[in-house]
């Protein structure tokens, strides 16, 4: 029989000091608090499941068995399956990015890629500059390796450049941004804006590093090119599956036409996981033979932009007065501000009581925390949960007290 009792003074080594770095994610830790009661959830960002192409999923798996066998279960090369980086390639240039195969690397999502890009460029006190606010899972990727952050304003037009060119000329590593229908505001940079920035860019030589997952979610008008298109002489390009197929893949990639980064950055890959497992790479590649793309594209296009006129509709009937919100033109969020100085995660906390969450808007700040933020996803749930979901949030912004 093994003891499996302790030394009274046995020591874990762990956490490293570097884990009081990573912010944390409210709402999960909330969710997680709840489970197992009923939650009406606008928390999230995740495709709704009729989005998903199951039957051509169901199809790519038989495929997948029958001509690749035993194969789609052996390791594969780090940099990933030539095939898909090559579809990657010519999905880029149909974007106005002139790509080579050689030039993308298969990671396990656009995440690992940030993970990946922290590894290779940070050092403890280098600064990256990001918007204000920003993606939360970009600030955990970046955090465990104890940069600083410095902010630029946003507007509805995107990052303001009097305010980006001055802080540009300090940041010693790179600008982190997601330009279309960014995470959490929903904010889309406009064409002149994109060239103001690109212009900035290249005076100063800054690497550019551009995060892509909603680019093909936009319900008015298309997005205008990505600045990695628009001439950046420096520049990284992070894309996924995620919301083009589906999250479950876990497949994204890393685009740059640095070869002596992307040597890096293949490294840094080997040393985490050896390489992206070879089976979700071939059933992607099945489920994009018979996946009309566009087509599929254009029917999530019409359910999105059908959600949010329904979440915005529910949200006038309910919280007028209450809170301002933007009114996105892509993406899955809404963006909002509580009026009176109220405290988004105090409201949060009461809300999950009564059975309906959201995202505190606050961890979306690297510095200074906006308390009165929140964020609303629309692409998940029914009409009747929107309904009932966003009358409990104005009941309870009702009974708090005013500051």
């Amino acid at each position: 029989m093994i003891n499996l009792e302790l030394h009274e003074n046995y020591r874990f080594p762990f956490p490293a000091d570097r884990m009081k770095k990573i912010p944390r994610s409210g709402i999960r830790e909330i969710l997680m608090a709840a489970e197992g009661r009923p939650m009406i959830s606008f928390g999230g960002g995740v495709p709704h499941d009729s989005c998903v192409p199951l039957p051509e999923i169901r199809d790519a798996f038989e495929a997948v068995f029958t001509n690749r066998g035993a194969r789609a279960f052996r390791y594969g090369t780090t940099e990933g399956e030539k095939e898909l980086r090559e579809y990657v390639a010519s999905w880029l240039k149909g974007l106005g990015l002139q790509a080579g195969a050689g030039e993308i690397l298969i990671v396990n999502g656009s995440q690992q890629g940030l993970d990946l890009l922290g590894k290779v460029l940070l050092n403890p006190g280098s600064t990256i500059l990001v918007e204000r606010p920003t993606y939360l899972a970009a600030l955990q990727a970046f955090s465990p390796y104890e940069p600083q952050y410095d902010e630029v304003e946003m507007d509805d037009q995107g990052a303001i450049v009097e305010s980006f060119k001055e802080k540009l000329r300090k940041v010693g590593t790179f600008f982190y941004t997601i330009p279309s229908f960014q995470n959490p505001s929903g904010v889309c940079i406009s064409v002149k804006r994109r060239e103001e920035i690109v212009n900035c860019l290249n005076e100063t030589g800054c690497l550019l590093v551009e995060d892509d997952p909603y680019s093909q979610l936009y319900y008015d008008y298309p997005p205008p090119a990505p600045l990695c298109a628009m001439g950046v002489k420096n520049a990284v390009y992070l894309g996924t599956f995620s919301k083009m197929v589906s999250p479950g893949f876990r497949l994204g990639w890393i685009w740059t036409s640095n070869n002596n980064l992307m040597k890096h950055l293949i490294t840094v890959k080997q040393a985490a996981d050896l390489c992206t497992g070879l089976f979700q790479q071939y059933l992607l590649l099945e489920v994009l033979r018979r996946l009309d793309i566009q087509k599929h594209l254009k029917r999530n296009r019409i359910f999105y932009a059908s959600q949010r006129e329904k979440m915005n509709h529910y949200m006038s009937s309910h919280l007028c007065g209450l809170m301002d919100w933007n009114y996105p033109s892509g993406g899955m969020f809404f963006w909002a501000t509580l009026k009176n100085g109220l405290h988004a995660g105090k409201l949060l906390s009461r809300c999950v009581e009564r059975g309906v969450a959201f995202a505190d808007g606050a961890s979306f700040f690297a510095g200074e925390k906006d308390f009165s933020r929140l964020r609303l996803n629309f692409t998940q749930c029914t009409e009747e949960e929107m309904d009932r979901g966003l009358l409990m949030i104005a009941e309870e912004i009702r009974q708090m007290p005013i500051n």
